[in-house]
C-alpha cells in the first residue's frame, strides 16, 4: 500500500509543479519562441516575443522587425494568448526565469531568455 501511495504522489508532482500561479511580472519580457513540438511535427520557430506589461504581445521576425501584435492575460497556470485567429489558452509546463514551455491543445512550445 505505501509504495502505491509514493508512487501515486510521484505521478502528480509534475501536475502540482505546472499549476503554481504565475503572473504577468514573471512572464514579462522578451524571449525566443524557439519550437513547436506536436505529435507529428516539429517545427523550428526562432521568433522574439515580447509579453509588455500593459498586456501587449509583440511578435518580431528579427530583434528589430515588428511582425505581429497580440494580447495576452495570465490566469494561474495559463496564458492567454488572443490574436485575430481569437483565444489560445497555454497551458504553462515547466517555468523558470530563463525558460518556459506550454502546452496549446497537445502541442508543446518552448521559449527562452534572449542573452543580453
Amino acid at each position: 500500500m505505501k509504495r502505491l501511495t509514493l508512487l501515486g504522489i510521484a505521478l502528480c508532482l509534475p501536475a502540482l509543479v505546472a499549476a503554481q500561479a504565475l503572473s504577468k511580472d514573471e512572464i514579462g519580457g522578451k524571449w525566443i519562441y524557439l519550437r513547436i513540438v506536436a505529435e507529428d511535427y516539429s517545427l523550428d520557430v526562432n521568433r522574439y516575443i515580447d509579453f509588455k506589461p500593459d498586456g501587449t504581445v509583440v511578435t518580431y521576425h528579427t530583434p528589430d522587425k515588428e511582425l505581429s501584435t497580440a494580447t495576452y492575460e495570465v490566469s494561474g497556470s495559463k496564458i492567454i494568448y488572443a490574436d485575430e485567429k481569437g483565444a489560445q489558452h497555454w497551458v504553462v509546463l515547466d517555468y523558470d526565469s530563463n525558460d518556459l514551455s506550454v502546452d496549446h491543445q497537445g502541442a508543446k512550445m518552448f521559449f527562452e531568455r534572449p542573452p543580453d
